[in-house]
C-alpha cells in the first residue's frame, strides 16, 4: 500500500472509531447500560455478562426485552434469574435490507410501558471482541435504540427529534443499518 493511501486510511479508521465511541461505558458487565426510567425501572444495554444479570436482578428487573436473535445469543443469566424473557428479534436482514415488522416494535414498547424491564440487543460474540474493548461498540445502540426511541415518543410523548437526540448519543447507526432508519422514519409519528 502506498503511505499516503495508508496515511489516509489509518486517520479515516482513527475518526471512524472515535466517532463510534459511546457515551453510555461498559457497567457492570453491560455495554452501554443506562436507565430509560429509574423510577419505572426501565433499563437498556447490550447482553450483559453474568455480574449484569445479577445487577439488574438487583434493581428489580423482572422482564427482558431480547432483540437480538438466539443464534446471537442465549440470555442463560436471564434464565438463571427467573427472569421472563420476551423474544422480538430484529434480524440482520431487516436492519439491512427491509424493516423490523410493526408488531415486533410495539410488543417490545408495551413490554416496557410495564416497567421492571430491561431491553437489550447486541451478542455475547460482539461484546468480546477486540474490536468492541477498543472502540466500546459492544451493542445496546441501534436495535435498542430504535425501541427506545419508539418508547420516548409513543409513550412518554416525547418529541421526534429529542428522541432521536438520544439515538445518535448511543451511536445508532442510520447510515448503516437502513432497515432500522426507515422504520423510524415511516412509522414514528
Amino acid at each position: 500500500m502506498h503511505p499516503r493511501t495508508f496515511s489516509l486510511f489509518l486517520a479515516l479508521s482513527c475518526a471512524l472509531l472515535s466517532g463510534c465511541v459511546s457515551q453510555y461505558r461498559t457497567r457492570y458487565t453491560i455495554p452501554n447500560f443506562a436507565a430509560v426510567n429509574e423510577g419505572r425501572k426501565i433499563y437498556r444495554g447490550g447482553e450483559p455478562g453474568e455480574e449484569g444479570w445479577d445487577h439488574l436482578k438487583s434493581l428489580g428487573v423482572h422482564t427482558v426485552v431480547k432483540l437480538n436473535t438466539d443464534d446471537e445469543s442465549h440470555d442463560a443469566g436471564a434464565t438463571r434469574n427467573r427472569m421472563k424473557i420476551i423474544r422480538q428479534p430484529i434480524t440482520t436482514c431487516q436492519q439491512i435490507f427491509g424493516s423490523p415488522d410493526s408488531k415486533t416494535i410495539h410488543t417490545a414498547v408495551e413490554a416496557m410501558r410495564r416497567g421492571s424491564v430491561f431491553v437489550h440487543c447486541g451478542s455475547d460474540s460482539r461484546s468480546k471482541s477486540w474490536f468492541a474493548a477498543l472502540s466500546d461498540t459492544q451493542g445496546g445502540q441501534d436495535r435498542t435504540g430504535l425501541v427506545v426511541g419508539c418508547y420516548r415518543v409513543w409513550v412518554e410523548h416525547q418529541r421526534k427529534a429529542k428522541a432521536r437526540a438520544e439515538m445518535k448519543s448511543f451511536h445508532f447507526h442510520a447510515l448503516l443499518l437502513p432497515g432500522l432508519r426507515n422504520f423510524w422514519r415511516d412509522n414514528v409519528h
